[in-house]
């Protein structure tokens, strides 16, 4: 069984909230790609080379599992070669040209504002806070910014990146699929990332169909009940002032009284659950986790100066991960979508009603 780290404390909310949005903040600048990790903005022209041909498709199945089709680059750069697998998670490789030096130097400066911990570096490897070198062919490696999962590789002014936020590839199997790549920048295969951009639209229209789901279609109001208890009143959308999504969906229960005490007027918990991602769920995940933590255990060292916590162990469920949200509730993923629970109420009956919405995915 696993347990969740929560001690209710205001400053662990505030700390994971900060943290998130600092960090994030950090990461936008210093990319310029929608998914933070392993990407550095490109001053070069990436036409000289195509990212899909420094990986055979066999190598990457081999590490991630089978795929849901060809590889392809990316609609909004022409410099990221995506892998998407049939269980929803992804893997980028990166690849500059002719720019490499200034893209890791920008990649450095990523992770000078993000994670100073991860800036130990040398010309042969890496050193990792776990106490892992890297070695390979490469002049210079170093973790990306802001991430748990994406490493940078540089060979003479070439770099190629590797993002594997959201699998469950180790640091190890990572830097193997990342100096094959770079093995490959004189000699590459004669793929075309083009190639495979139709099927890849295909593939997301059909998930784009889960961007219009109504959360409260999930947990009905009886269901809600016979985990919450009686019910305030129906569940909603939220408040005409707040704006109403389908999106969300909120679930009152009367606010317990001591001592027979009369309540107090419109006196309610609100346990409330809120569709967050339906297309890229693990990799949201993944990098929530990693800033989450990092918030964490940074405002412990500061405030407290207490040693880091592990990562949270979460209990087993209907979900494929599950952990804590920024807001100081759950999130949770099934598939390619993501879920997240929060609530001025009791956690464990949040944690249920979450296992209710999960399980009611499709």
């Amino acid at each position: 069984m696993r347990r969740r780290y929560d001690d209710g404390s205001a400053w662990t909310r505030l700390a994971r909230a900060a943290c998130l949005t600092l960090t994030c903040a950090a990461a936008a600048a210093c990319t310029g790609h929608k998914d933070g990790g392993s990407h550095v903005q490109q001053a070069s022209d990436a036409a000289s080379g195509d990212p899909c041909s420094l990986l055979d498709t066999s190598e990457v199945v081999a590490a991630v599992g089978p795929l849901a089709g060809a590889p392809y680059t990316q609609a909004y750069s022409s410099d990221v070669c995506e892998y998407d697998t049939k269980d929803y998670r992804r893997v980028l490789v990166t690849a500059d040209w002719s720019g490499g030096k200034m893209s890791m130097k920008m990649s450095g400066l990523g992770r000078q504002l993000s994670d100073k911990a991860l800036q130990a570096q040398t010309q042969t490897g890496t050193v990792l806070k776990t106490g892992d070198t890297l070695h390979g062919t490469w002049d210079q490696v170093a973790m990306a910014p802001a991430t748990c999962c994406g490493l940078n590789a540089l060979q003479a002014d070439r770099m190629v990146g590797l993002d594997w936020n959201g699998t469950k590839l180790t640091l190890a199997q990572a830097a193997a699929l990342l100096q094959t790549a770079i093995t490959r920048l004189d000699h590459p295969l004669g793929i075309n990332g083009q190639a495979g951009k139709a099927a890849a639209q295909q593939r997301l229209a059909a998930m784009a169909q889960d961007s219009s789901l109504d959360v409260c279609t999930l947990v009905s109001a009886t269901d809600a009940a016979a985990i919450l208890g009686p019910l305030s009143k129906p569940p909603d959308h939220g408040s005409a002032q707040a704006g109403p999504s389908i999106h969300s969906c909120y679930y009152y229960t009367p606010m317990p009284v001591a001592n027979g005490a009369p309540p107090p007027p419109d006196a309610t918990f609100t346990y409330e659950i809120d569709l967050k991602e339906w297309h890229d769920a693990h990799t949201e995940f993944a990098t929530d986790q990693f800033v989450i933590q990092g918030g964490v255990n940074g405002m412990r060292k500061q405030l407290m100066g207490a040693d880091s916590l592990a990562t949270p162990v979460e209990p087993p469920g209907p979900w494929d991960d599950l952990g804590s949200s920024v807001a100081g509730g759950y999130e949770a993923v099934k598939g390619p979508i993501l879920l997240t629970a929060n609530a001025m109420g009791d956690h464990d009956k949040l944690r249920a009603l979450l296992a209710k919405a999960v399980s009611a995915l499709k």
